[in-house]
């Protein structure tokens, strides 16, 4: 049976190769071996501080972000509402009223009242209508009948 080489020696946790065992026997070697440990632990938690403060700070831009566009949605929601409102108490068509504010809404809507009601548009006389049955009434369409 063929010899085994070495052992592999397992590593620590910070990546080094273990020492071999050596029993502490003054205070001075027992508190640098404590200090070496708590720099370490240290270190490990400051590195696991920063990157979960990194991670909390991205979340909280996201939630920012999130509730920016929220708030943005509902105002916008809630303008629309207003128009709706002032649309069906004015007459005036919701599509044109401007305005950021319910107030503004509806005095645009009573400003442009008067040029909605019914009896705001002008009366044209167009004369009689036409057919193709050659009836007078539509003076251009006479002068291309003619023309023909």
């Amino acid at each position: 049976m063929p010899e085994a080489g070495p052992t592999p020696k397992p590593e620590d946790q910070d990546g080094t190769a273990p020492k071999e065992f050596s029993p502490i026997t003054t205070q001075e070697e027992f508190d640098k071996r404590i200090k070496a440990r708590i720099d370490r632990l240290e270190k490990q938690h400051e590195r696991k501080t920063q990157q979960l403060q990194s991670e909390l700070d991205a979340e909280k831009a996201r939630a920012d972000t999130a509730e920016g566009e929220l708030a943005e949605k509902n105002a916008a929601e809630e303008v629309t509402a207003w128009k709706k409102e002032a649309s069906a108490a004015s007459g005036v068509p919701a599509n044109v009223l401007r305005g950021s504010t319910k107030e503004e809404i509806e005095a645009h809507a009573e400003s442009l009242k008067e040029h909605f009601a019914k009896d705001a548009a002008p009366v044209v006389d167009a004369g009689s209508p036409s057919t193709d049955e050659g009836q007078a009434g539509d003076p251009l369409r006479e002068a291309i009948m003619q023309g023909l």
